[in-house]
């Protein structure tokens, strides 16, 4: 008969032989995670020590929870789910109401995720299978790391290498990947009988049964301890709870973003989307014929205009008179930037994502830069880089209160750009998708205003349009810079443009995103702007040029709120048009959703949604009525030219400039095409007109994203479901005493 001190000793044997397993895969996963950059999926690997940390910490945590909690039996693992459904849920809250300590956050998620590692590997610990042996120890290193680890250096590399895309195809296969490993675990930990000492197998043997002593000694049921018993047959887990953990933290891993539910908006055409009504029928409220959107990559403002109007930082005549803006000169934050040397023209790039954003953001203070982005996010550019974009803002008008959309990367705020919401919060996907007729394509075919976007070779790819759900991705919707220019000299244009310096194999070439130069991109703009200025459609033409966002660049602005929704990085925004104020600066609150809201309110369209008709309208940055002293109201052209001194290319595409010597600081300010103070308005001003103070009404009322059936977030997380239970059902298969065994000791009846 065993002796009583032996169970103690049975524990400890059960419980390091757990924390043996749980440490091996604990250190499989983070080596995994290291080795793939799965990190730079959270925005920076200076996260990493508390990504990490988390993970190790909560394999272990839940590992230790798990073991205390199981002499509770159902009522400890319905705690421990509980548990972790509630921390979770907390961070998240925390995380909205106030995001100001990412680094704990990150930690906590991390922690948390690791979680249903441990409901598991503890339901292998309490089973009894392979306990004291090194099979036993192989076998659940190989289930619970060595398996989850390859499935998670695929998913990572495939995720990765596909630029972000497929999250949902990639997150199927990774589920149907687990299901297979779960088969295995069956295989070798179910169907394969492990052997102790003396030919025994370990756990029940033979007629009577047997309780293990954790040493690999077997004691049979009759002449168990209550807590020997118990080592070999454990109270019920609670599968029921354990698998609502499961689904619930799958869920929030697997779902990319928010969406409410909604219906076809009145006036469009599920069907036919873009065919609704004949092109043009809807007719302009303004002299605005032609709008055309050029988005550059990854600027802030006080990256591009901080010393905006001072050339050097240093006031002189020339500038003296000029407007200007809110920036480093007249506000610098809390943070000191570093100017770019003269004839530098990139930078690093800084640290980029939703994490390192919020950051940067500290919940408003504008102070966390160096510890999100990074040091490559204080630098700045001045005048001896961007004269001829700080000539444009000074020819035209400047706003120094435009947002991007979203507190994260491009894809989300370009997807604002287009449709006023995204589906995703950060560069990852499709799917999900944005439904055509959810976007502005599909409100402009509805309503008859005709659109064309334009890239440099669409067959090597459209970028952003990729998350638009059945949009035509040829002509005359989508063409190339070429087709542009022709259409543009012809008198051809669509109503409404997008041209993009991304995509279509240009990729950072033209963009000015970091570490790209900023004078290849700004040779780019010269060329377009030149030829839109010297065309027949200029007298009916608004360009607004913007960036998508601030890239992790600094700027001292922090940026509001909008209808609950957290605005991103302020950034420029000129619009360029012979109906634009000269020297305006803008304070009205915009984002990209206000560029939507302008075609909107100049086709007389509903606003697109909520989002759109609450933007503010950039009307202020236009004059539509005031004679000039000579009687004009439309100005002329300003073509800067190679002659001036501006590096105009002789076409599209070009070679970037070898030199580094170049300095651009005697290109600005060009001459006022107006005397400055014969201007007949104000050179300040805001405007908190919206389409929603003008009563427009709203085209799509709720939006909702469009994921393929089978990559749903409701099947990928019933597949999450389905398998924790299996785990849970193995778990009470392999811990209970076979049929007609005494759970607490007895002999069995024959």
């Amino acid at each position: 008969m065993a002796s009583e001190p032996e169970a103690p000793r049975s524990l400890r044997a059960r419980g390091g032989q757990y924390l043996l397993a749980t440490g091996l895969s604990a250190v499989l996963v983070i080596l995994a995670v290291q080795l793939t950059g799965l990190l730079d999926l959270v925005g920076s690997m200076a996260q990493s020590p508390y990504v990490l940390a988390g993970v190790l910490v909560g394999i272990y945590v839940f590992a230790l929870v798990g073991l205390g909690l199981e002499a509770l039996g159902r009522i400890g693992w319905i705690l421990a789910a509980l548990l972790a459904v509630v921390a979770l849920l907390a961070v998240g809250w925390a995380n909205l109401v106030s995001p100001t300590t990412p680094n704990v956050d990150l930690f906590l998620r991390s922690l948390l995720t690791a979680a249903p590692v441990a409901w598991v590997s503890r339901g292998y610990a309490a089973s009894g299978h392979g306990r004291g042996t090194r099979r036993g120890t192989l076998g659940r290193t190989l289930a619970l790391g060595l398996g989850p680890t390859i499935l998670t250096v695929t998913f990572a590399y495939s995720y990765i290498h596909s630029g972000y895309t497929d999250f949902g195809t990639l997150t199927l296969a990774f589920e149907i990947g687990e299901g297979l490993l779960l088969l295995v675990a069956i295989a070798i930990l179910g169907l394969s009988p492990v052997r102790g000492r003396g030919g025994r197998s370990e756990g029940m043997t033979g007629d009577r049964g047997e309780a293990s002593t954790g040493d690999g000694e077997g004691v049979p049921f009759a002449r168990a301890t209550p807590r020997q018993a118990a080592i070999r047959a454990p109270r019920p887990v609670g599968s029921w709870a354990v698998s609502l953990g499961a689904l619930t933290l799958t869920l929030l891993l697997i779902v990319p973003g928010g969406s409410l539910p909604g219906g076809i908006p009145t006036g469009s055409s599920a069907a036919h989307p873009l065919a609704v009504r004949p092109w043009g029928s809807s007719i302009p409220r303004t002299p605005i014929q032609h709008v055309i959107e050029i988005m550059m990559e990854n600027h802030a403002f006080d990256n591009l205009f901080g010393q905006y109007p001072q050339v050097g930082g240093i006031p002189s005549s020339a500038t003296n008179n000029l407007s200007t803006p809110v920036n480093l000169l007249n506000d610098p934050g809390p943070l000191a930037v570093r100017w770019v040397p003269n004839g530098t023209f990139s930078t690093a790039d800084p640290i980029e994502g939703y994490t390192a954003y919020h950051i940067d953001w500290n919940g408003g203070r504008m102070n966390g830069f160096l510890a999100g982005s990074g040091p490559s996010s204080l630098w700045a550019y001045g005048a001896a880089q961007v004269a001829p974009e700080w000539d444009w803002a000074m020819e035209y008008a400047l706003a120094d209160r435009y947002f991007a959309s979203a507190l994260t990367e491009s894809n989300p705020n370009r997807l604002y750009a287009l449709a006023g919401y995204s589906p995703v919060i950060n560069d990852y996907g499709p799917p999900p998708y944005v439904p055509l007729w959810e976007s502005i394509f599909g409100e402009l075919g509805a309503y008859g205003v005709s659109w064309g976007y334009y890239v440099s070779n669409p067959a090597l790819g459209v970028g952003t349009l990729e998350y638009i759900q059945g949009l035509p991705l040829s002509p005359p919707y989508v063409g190339s810079y070429g087709d542009f220019l022709q259409a543009l000299a012809s008198g051809n244009l669509p109503a409404v443009s997008f041209l993009e310096p991304v995509d279509g194999g240009a990729g950072d070439l033209y963009s000015q995103g970091p570490p790209g130069s900023v004078l290849s991109g700004e040779m780019w703009l010269l060329y377009f702007l030149d030829a839109i200025e010297s065309s027949p459609l200029w007298n009916t033409t608004a360009v607004f040029l913007t960036y998508d966002e601030g890239g992790g660049f600094y700027d001292a602005v922090p940026p509001p709120v909008l209808d609950g929704h957290q605005l991103g990085q302020r950034i420029p925004l000129i619009v360029i048009s012979p109906y634009a104020k000269e020297d305006y600066i803008s304070n009205t609150t915009m984002n990209h959703a206000s560029i939507l809201a302008f075609i909107d309110y100049n086709w007389n369209l509903p606003a697109l949604n909520d989002f759109v008709a609450d933007s503010g309208l950039p009307l202020d940055m236009f004059d539509f009525s005031s004679p000039y002293p000579d009687g004009r109201i439309a100005r002329p052209p300003l073509v800067f030219t190679m002659a001036e001194g501006f590096p105009v290319p002789a076409g599209i595409p070009f070679s970037g400039p070898s030199g580094t010597s170049l300095n651009f600081a005697n290109l600005f300010p060009q001459p006022p095409q107006v005397p400055l103070g014969e201007l007949p308005y104000a050179r300040y001003g805001n405007d908190t007109t919206t389409l929603a103070s003008l009563q427009f009404p709203v085209y799509v009322s709720f939006d909702v994203a469009q994921i393929p059936g089978p990559l749903s977030p409701f099947l990928l997380g019933a597949l999450g479901f389905l398998e924790a239970a299996a785990w849970v059902w193995i778990d009470r298969r392999l811990g209970g005493p076979p049929k007609g065994a005494p759970a607490g000791g007895g002999r069995r009846r024959t």
